[in-house]
This record gives C-alpha cells, sequence and structure tokens, in this order.
C-alpha cells in the first residue's frame, strides 16, 4: 500500500516539458514519429505549433501532414480505458484530444483514476500532519526536559549557597533569593504551557490518526471498486 502511493505521489510531481528542439532535431526530425509520440503521451496540437516555433527559429521547415498522421496514430494508443485509469491516478491533466466512443472510454478511466489520485493526496496530507505534530511535540519535550534541567540546577546552587560565608548583606541576600523565586516561577510557568500545548498536540495527533485510517479505506474501497 505504502509502495503504491509513494509511487504515485512521485508521478504526481512529474511535469510535462515544452517541445523545444534543436538546430540538429529539426534537422534530422521524423515528423511521423513525433506526432506518433506526442499522440501516445496524449499531447494536444499545441505541441506541434511548439515544435513549428523551434525549427522555424532555425529556418527549418516542419511536416504538418506526417505529423497529423502520427499524432492520429499515437492516439489510439492513448485513448483507451487503461491509459485513462493510469492518466487520472498520476494526476495528470488530460488535454481533450480523445474523440467518440474512445473519449468516453478513456474518460471513464481517467475520472476513475483521478479520484485515486484526489483519495491519496487527502491521505499524504493527513499523513504530513501527523509528522508536523509529532515534530511539535518532540520540540515541546525538548524545551520542558531543558526547563527541568535548569530548574534543578537553580534549586541546587541555592543548596549549596552558605550566607554565612558571604560578606552580603541580609537586604542583599533577600534580593537575590526574590530573583531567584521570580525566576522559578516564570520557569514552571513556561513548563507548564509546554506541558499543556504537549497535551493539546496530542489530542490532534488522535483526531489526525483517525482521519487517516477513514481515508486509506476511502481509498481501498474506491480502488477494490474497479479492480
Amino acid at each position: 500500500m505504502k509502495k503504491r502511493l509513494l509511487a504515485l505521489a512521485l508521478a504526481s510531481l512529474t511535469l510535462t516539458g515544452c517541445a523545444m528542439m534543436s538546430e540538429k532535431e529539426c534537422l534530422n526530425a521524423d515528423w511521423y514519429a513525433l506526432g506518433l509520440q506526442d499522440g501516445t503521451d496524449g499531447k494536444n496540437l499545441g505541441y506541434f505549433s511548439q515544435r513549428l516555433q523551434a525549427c522555424s527559429e532555425h529556418k527549418v521547415a516542419a511536416n504538418k501532414s506526417q505529423y497529423l498522421k502520427g499524432h492520429a496514430q499515437g492516439l489510439v494508443s492513448f485513448c483507451n480505458y487503461e491509459t485513462g485509469l493510469q492518466q487520472g491516478e498520476y494526476g495528470h491533466t488530460y488535454e481533450g484530444v480523445c474523440q467518440g466512443s474512445a473519449k468516453d472510454e478513456f474518460m471513464r478511466g481517467y475520472q476513475l483514476g483521478m479520484k485515486t489520485y484526489q483519495l491519496t493526496q487527502t491521505y499524504q496530507s493527513y499523513q504530513n500532519q501527523l509528522v508536523q505534530i509529532d515534530e511539535e511535540i518532540a520540540e515541546h519535550k525538548e524545551e520542558v526536559e531543558r526547563l527541568r534541567q535548569e530548574l534543578k540546577q537553580l534549586n541546587k546552587s541555592v543548596t549549596h549557597f552558605n550566607h554565612s560565608d558571604t560578606k552580603m548583606t541580609y537586604d542583599e541576600f533577600r534580593k537575590i533569593e526574590r530573583t531567584r523565586l521570580e525566576t522559578e516561577r516564570q520557569m514552571q510557568k513556561d513548563m507548564l504551557s509546554y506541558k499543556q500545548a504537549i497535551s493539546e498536540l496530542m489530542q490532534q495527533r488522535d483526531e489526525v490518526l483517525e482521519l487517516i485510517d477513514g481515508s486509506k479505506n476511502d481509498l481501498l474501497r474506491h480502488q477494490n471498486s474497479y479492480r
């Protein structure tokens, strides 16, 4: 399950690049093969315009008729249920290239696949929330431990303090003690705030875990409905 979700996530990040061509590519172009490639990939005729423009800049003519023949043949491989399903699962944008009954078959698969993609995105979003919550909990726990150690050190220093061995006046000693108490109270207050934050985050964590289970079940039910 996790491997499949990862594969879908990685595939959803793949972007279709522009059909730019170098001078050498234009001079050696097999326009039927280029059309076949673009059609098989589900690219619309706007890609021919991009290729045409690129080759025009190199003063090389494009063979539109051969490109269109290849493109039409490529669409035969693209416009079917299986490809539509795959395109939808990867979250790819459909460029409206299919026609007639082939379009109906493609869209049937594409809509099922797109729902899988959307459910996968929801599942991953909750997983990301869980990771973020766990990181915040860990950070707060570190702060609590830091404050606990500082309080321990503060109290230890006071325990070993011997007023009789100093030349401080009583008022000076009281002033230091007041400062220590204020510091201790603030540290305890900060520690309490962190503990409260941890408690709230733990509650959020439980809620997100329920959402993860629910979204995972929704995804599995949907996939099982057409597999």
